[in-house]
């Protein structure tokens, strides 16, 4: 006797909903990158050229370009969270 089992992935049909935290967190972190870019300088870390020394390479440039990166990232999640929204609803009487 042969059983034939067939599996069907069905997505959720909401998405989970975020909580309020989520958008703070995110402004606070989007708040720390936008402070750590500003604070770059010519002698600080991501301010300076990338360099490698006996094989060991410190590349500046990319950590400033992942900081925009992530900024950028930010923002699209920011703006995603504070809406606008569309709910439906459907009434009886």
């Amino acid at each position: 006797m042969k059983f034939w089992i067939r599996l069907v992935l069905v997505p959720d049909p909401q998405p989970p909903t975020p909580s309020p935290m989520d958008l703070a967190n995110l402004l606070t972190r989007r708040s720390n990158v936008i402070a750590e870019l500003a604070a770059m300088t010519s002698t600080a870390n991501g301010g300076k050229p990338s360099y490698s020394i006996d094989g060991q390479q410190v590349d500046h440039v990319a950590y400033r370009k992942s900081l925009y990166e992530e900024l950028a990232l930010l923002n699209q999640q920011i703006s995603i969270l504070q809406g606008p929204f569309e709910e439906q609803a459907q009434a009886t009487t």
